[in-house]
Parts: structure tokens; sequence; C-alpha cells
């Protein structure tokens, strides 16, 4: 199924009550108490180029998780592995700042949420099999929905 919706990329509000009707037509209800989030940081942009996914697309994402599920979700992790920018710990730190993603994690835990980013460059692999083979994973796809 495809959800579509529309929200000025500004208005957080709006953002958010798209994303909360989406998670509702979706009928989508997590499996975990901790819910990981990767948003496509493929560069260390400013939250307006069109590269990444705008951090008030994931801050909506996050208060729409919040609104319809509460304190049943434990923990929001950010995680994203982007090449150069995550293969030393300053870089990935980098990202974060400049992308914004930073500043929208230091709000959502004004807020009270627990959030977190993650680089999945130094998770520890984990491998399931699946009917084409084997895949290595991050292990905290196993204790996040995704």
């Amino acid at each position: 199924m495809i959800s579509i919706a529309k929200a000025e990329q500004n208005n957080i509000n709006e953002i958010t009550d798209a994303i909360t009707g989406i998670i509702k037509n979706l009928d989508f209800t997590p499996l975990k108490d901790r819910i990981m989030i990767k948003p496509n940081l493929v560069d260390a942009v400013p939250p307006d180029n069109p590269t990444i996914t705008h951090p008030n697309v994931v801050e909506g994402a996050i208060l729409a998780l919040h609104k319809l599920f509460g304190n049943a979700i434990k923990e929001y992790a950010i995680a994203e592995n982007s090449g150069y920018f995550s293969f030393k710990p300053e870089h990935f730190e980098r990202l974060l700042d400049v992308s914004g993603y930073k500043s929208m994690t230091e709000r959502l835990q004004n807020q009270g949420l627990k959030i977190k980013a993650i680089n999945l460059e130094f998770e520890e692999l984990v491998e399931h099999t699946w009917k084409h083979g084997t895949l290595k994973l991050p292990k905290i796809c196993e204790t996040h929905t995704y």
C-alpha cells in the first residue's frame, strides 16, 4: 500500500498531522517499543538541500508516532550510514549538525522524548537468513521496529 500526503515543509504541525493520517491509513502498529528511522543523510548539506530527507519530515514522523502510541514507544533512534560521513565520529557529528538533525533531536529531547542518533558504521552486524540467502543487518534491527 502507498500513502501520500501534502504538507508545508516548514510547518511541523502540518507534517505531523499528514504523517499521523498516513500511519492510520496504513494501519501501522509498531511491533517493538523502540523505533528506528533511517532518513537518507547522504551528505553534510543544509536541511533544504533535496539530496537528504528534511529533518522536519523525521520530526513530524516521530511526533506522529508519539501522538498515536504515546509512552508505549520507549525510544526513537535515527540511524544512518552515509559513507564518508560515517567513517569517523567527528564526521558523523558534522553530518548531523549541518543537516539540522542535531538541533532536531535536541528539540525533541527537550520535549521529553528519548531520541538518539546512531552511526550504523559502528553497529554490530548480525546474520539473518531469508529466502534469497543470508544478510548481515545491524543488530539494532532486532531491538527496534523500522
